[in-house]
C-alpha cells in the first residue's frame, strides 16, 4: 500500500508536469500563429521648410523654419501603402494589414507619449480600432528629430536639426551636379525623418524600432530659371520626390523590423 504522502506528491508532480506541458504547447502555438499587422502613420500633418542662415558666433537654431499644415493625408497614405506592400512581400502568411487613420490632428503630437520605457499605451480610439481589426502587432510611424545630415555627392552637409517631413534649403554653399559637374550656388534637400516602431499588442511591448534620417541634396546648378535652389524642381515634382523618398525608406525598414529577433 502506497503511503498517502507519496501518492499525493506523485499526483501533485503529475499535475504540475501536465500544466507545464500545456503552457508550453500554448506558448508554442502563439509563437507559431501568424501575426495580424496594423499600420498607423502620424507624420504627414505638415511640411517644414528649413532654410540655413549663415552666422558668426552661435545660435540656438542656425536655421529658419516655416511649417505648413496639410489637410490632405497624401504622405501618411504613402507610408501606409508602402508598408502594406512591404508586409505582403516579407510576411505573406500575415495577410493584408489593417491600414489605420488618425482620429484627429492632436494625435500627431500625442503619439510621442504613447511609448514609454518599452511599454505602449494606446488611446481609446486606437485601442478600439486595433481590437476591431483583431490586430496582434502594430507598426507605428511617428516623427523623429535628429541632426541635419544631407546626403550630397558622397558627403554629408548641413547643420542644426530636422524632424518629420520637409525641405532643407542652403542658398550659399557652392555645389556641383554629380552628372555634369556644373557648379551652382546652394542646394535643395527633401527629407524624411521618422521612427517606425513594432509593438506587440498582446503584451503592449515595444519589440523594436527603426530610426530613419533620409535626405537627398539637389544642387542649385539644376535651377532652370536662375531663381536659386528652391527652383530646381516644380511644386508637383517636390511632392512627388518626397513621396518616392518616403516610400523607399518605408519599404526598406519594414522587413528588417519585423524579422529582427524580439
Amino acid at each position: 500500500m502506497k503511503h498517502p504522502f507519496r501518492r499525493g506528491l506523485a499526483l501533485s508532480l503529475a499535475l504540475s508536469l501536465t500544466l507545464w506541458l500545456v503552457a508550453g504547447a500554448l506558448s508554442a502555438h502563439a509563437a507559431d500563429a501568424p501575426r495580424k499587422y496594423a499600420v498607423l502613420s502620424l507624420i504627414g500633418d505638415s511640411l517644414t521648410l528649413v532654410t540655413h542662415r549663415p552666422s558668426v558666433g552661435t545660435r540656438v537654431d542656425p536655421n529658419i523654419r516655416d511649417t505648413v499644415a496639410l489637410s490632405d493625408p497624401v504622405f501618411d497614405d504613402t507610408v501606409l501603402l508602402a508598408a502594406e506592400q512591404a508586409l505582403l512581400r516579407a510576411a505573406p502568411a500575415a495577410g493584408a494589414p489593417a491600414l489605420l487613420s488618425t482620429s484627429g490632428p492632436t494625435a500627431y503630437a500625442e503619439s510621442q507619449r504613447w511609448i514609454n520605457e518599452q511599454k505602449f499605451t494606446a488611446p481609446a480610439w486606437l485601442d478600439a480600432a486595433l481590437k476591431a481589426d483583431r490586430a496582434t502587432h502594430l507598426l507605428l510611424v511617428t516623427k523623429h528629430r535628429a541632426e541635419v545630415r544631407i546626403q550630397f555627392v558622397g558627403k554629408m552637409m548641413g547643420v542644426g536639426s530636422l524632424e518629420g517631413l520637409g525641405y532643407f534649403i542652403d542658398r550659399q554653399t557652392v555645389t556641383l551636379r554629380s552628372d555634369t559637374g556644373a557648379q551652382g550656388i546652394g542646394y535643395l534637400a527633401p527629407y524624411a525623418y521618422f521612427r517606425m516602431a513594432l509593438i506587440d499588442l498582446g503584451t503592449s511591448t515595444l519589440l523594436g524600432q527603426q530610426l530613419v534620417t533620409a535626405t537627398r541634396g539637389i544642387s542649385g546648378a539644376d535651377s532652370k530659371d536662375g531663381l536659386g535652389p528652391w527652383d530646381v524642381m516644380t511644386d508637383a515634382d517636390k511632392v512627388s520626390y518626397l513621396k518616392q523618398l518616403l516610400g523607399r525608406e518605408v519599404e526598406k525598414v519594414v522587413p528588417a523590423l519585423i524579422k529582427a529577433p524580439s
